[in-house]
């Protein structure tokens, strides 16, 4: 039977590249109709030249763990050209191609092959995709790793690319309460574990739920390093708060008040101002809020509380003590169990204190003391509450730990406020109003912690020029849109609970940012047609080493475009001196150990395939010196990059690049081990 199929997959693709031959011979002119003439006294038009299209590309999907064929995927083909339709004395004339077009995207048969035909001579890309597997890439080695295009020429024909696509990796496992019975609904997470230049990251994963039997699974996971976590976050909030949103809101629709308390309470991230829960005295408590983490017994009757606890697996408290899963391709570890346990909890109260009385219906939140950890506070919270009139507030359910109780409130964009009159846009721009922000450091032992004082503070801002170096044509400043951007990013990569847009740069170049949330911050910018050369803040470049913003203006920033960026380029051979096509070229700063304990800055960090000549070009680089080093692709290890460039450093070669220079620096590939 397999012979059989292998028979019919041969003739299939003999019946095609017939047909492919045949069409192309009409596409040449044989049995095309002459033209009529063009009109009196002239000559008659002549169709255009159609490119030879006889191009094929046969190749193979397989599975990338184990190289078997992988049967129903779908490839896609981008890159080359398209046929148009040409007028031609009222005759249509298809070109640049006068055959039919190639399929763009085909499925493979059982043993994974694929074919496209009536190509012209291109750059093409080859993609693959099947259910259950990770896309991948013609020339794509690991999931991660980065591809190739494929260069075709005229009348030619490859048929054996291989592109490897890997198996989702799956998680599975039963979560039982106290007493061993199955729990049913709760919620499961799993994050992604990542080593950066500044520490080890949890960053956000796929979620699901429990059923009937306690049991879960989660599927579609790309081979990695992850823990998986049962969340516990509750919300406590005044009743004084909700009445006063409902007596705003009560008879009057769209009331501007009641939206703005209700946008004051979001921003700052608080609950929504309803009923939800169950009441405690003057607050409502909310246990599994917005479904994260399981809920426990309701308040006793003496007012204790208990809940379930964040637990990472197996059963630790902290997501430094959790066991990582290292998970390869294809990879159904289904043994992930959790068993809850109940933990008493206690109450946590304390003031926002404000120097102008603004402390009113603030969000205010309780997070792991070890947050720094996560990549993002987003769902990160183990408890939140909002502030009454007088600027006090209360969390309900907090289990024994260390915290950070935080006030963050960043103002919603000028511009956000409810939909555009028809025939109008409004792009969002950043609001005059401060971003407010207070937090502190607390522990929970076995008593409730009384008279937390938070202390607002207005977020910094950072306020500056732009000017342009060189000769090239300035962009316009001070005109919407804006075709010249500064943006603020922060350089652990950590994103923030809201919006952090970039300022408007004026007519004279002059800018000033929003009111920041605090931290460290990289300056980066662009301009149509000029690079970004240096932002320099006392002395600093603070598009390279981020500056430290708390709650002090940032001001006399100078953001410099040039417009002579150095390029670098040369050839890529073996140690026995053959051109090697597959290895990745890294180049990155000599002084990279001083900005890889910050992140370093995506402008000086390059990688770069050598292509099918084994030539590799880096255009846009800033002068200064730098490593240069080749590598071969398996040796290549983004999971720590500290490690990586650390084992790089030592095969690399170090190079001086001045402004407009174009540099030629031949390489050696290396096999690297980064341990």
């Amino acid at each position: 039977m397999r012979r059989l199929s292998a028979i019919i997959g041969i003739i299939a693709v003999s019946t095609v590249l017939a047909e492919g031959v045949r069409v192309i011979g009409q596409a040449r002119g044989q049995g095309l109709p002459p033209s009529p003439p063009a009109g009196r006294g002239g000559p008659p038009a002549q169709p255009p030249t159609p490119p030879v299209t006889t191009g094929v590309i046969l190749g193979q999907v397989v599975d990338g763990k184990d190289s078997r064929p992988v049967g129903g995927a779908i490839v896609s083909l981008s890159g080359g050209n398209l046929p148009t339709i040409t007028m031609v004395n009222g005759r249509q004339m298809a070109g640049p191609s006068a055959s039919p077009s190639s399929p763009r995207r085909v499925l493979t048969d059982g043993q994974g092959r694929f074919m496209f035909y009536n190509l012209t001579a291109s750059s093409y890309t080859v993609t693959a995709t099947a259910p259950g597997y990770l896309g991948g890439s013609y020339g794509q080695t690991t999931p991660s790793g980065p591809s190739r295009q494929l260069t075709l020429k005229e009348d030619q024909k490859i048929g054996d690319i291989k592109v490897s696509i890997w198996k989702n990796a799956t998680v599975s496992g039963t979560v039982v309460d106290e007493v061993g019975e199955p729990a049913v609904g709760v919620p499961v997470t799993v994050m992604r574990r990542m080593a950066t230049g500044l520490g080890v990251r949890f960053g956000g994963g796929p979620q699901t739920r429990t059923d009937d039997r306690g049991m879960y699974r989660i599927a579609g996971l790309a081979p990695g390093d992850y823990v998986v976590s049962i969340r516990s976050s509750t919300a406590t909030m005044p009743s004084s708060v909700i009445d006063t949103f409902q007596s705003l809101s009560a008879g009057r629709g769209n009331n501007p008040a009641s939206q703005a308390l209700s946008q004051r309470l979001s921003a700052s991230g608080a609950p929504g101002p309803s009923q939800t829960g169950v009441r405690v005295g003057d607050v409502y408590f909310q246990e599994n809020f917005q479904q994260r983490g399981a809920s426990g017994p309701p308040p006793a009757d003496d007012g204790r509380i208990f809940v379930y606890p964040t637990m990472y697996f197996p059963a630790a408290a902290k997501v430094s003590d959790a066991s990582v899963l290292s998970l390869g391709a294809g990879d159904e570890p289904s043994n992930v169990d959790f068993q809850l346990r109940l933990s008493q909890t206690f109450k946590v109260s304390g003031a926002v204190i404000s120097a102008d009385g603004a402390a009113a219906n603030l969000g205010v939140r309780l997070f792991p003391s070890n947050m720094d950890a996560f990549q993002s506070d987003n769902s990160l919270d183990v408890a939140s509450t909002a502030t009454e009139a007088d600027g006090k507030f209360t969390f309900l359910g907090v289990p024994p730990g260390s915290y950070v109780v935080k006030v963050l409130s960043i103002p919603r964009p000028v511009g956000m406020n409810g939909p555009q009159p028809p025939g109008t846009t409004q792009s969002p721009t950043p609001s005059t109003d401060p971003t407010l922000f207070a937090e502190a450091s607390i522990s929970v032992g076995d008593v409730d912690v009384t008279d937390v004082s938070l202390a607002l503070k207005v977020g910094p801002r950072v306020s500056g020029r732009v000017e342009f170096d060189g000769s090239a044509q300035k962009p316009v400043l001070g005109a919407m849109p804006q075709r010249v951007n500064v943006n603020l990013t922060p350089a652990d990569g950590r994103s923030v609970n809201g919006p952090i847009l970039p300022p408007v740069i004026n007519a004279s170049g002059q800018f000033t940012t929003m009111s920041l949330p605090p931290g460290k911050y990289l300056l980066t910018a662009n301009a149509p047609g000029w690079v970004l050369k240096s932002a320099i803040s006392g002395g600093r470049d603070i598009s390279q080493i981020p500056v430290d913003l708390q709650d002090t203006d940032a001001s006399g920033i100078v953001v410099t475009f040039f417009d002579r960026p150095a390029q670098l380029s040369g050839i890529v051979h073996t140690s026995g001196g053959d051109i090697d096509a597959t290895a990745m070229v890294l180049i990155f700063p000599a002084d990279y150990r001083q900005e890889i304990e910050s992140g370093i800055s995506p402008r000086r960090l390059r990688s770069v395939r050598a292509g099918s000549d084994g030539r590799y070009t880096t255009s846009g680089m800033l002068p200064g010196e730098y490593y240069v080093a080749a590598v071969t692709e398996n040796s290549m290890d983004a999971s720590d990059i500290t490690r990586m460039l650390n084992a790089v450093a030592g095969l690399a070669t170090r190079v001086t690049l001045a402004e407009s220079e174009k540099h030629t620096q031949d390489l050696t590939s290396r096999q690297v081990q980064v341990r």
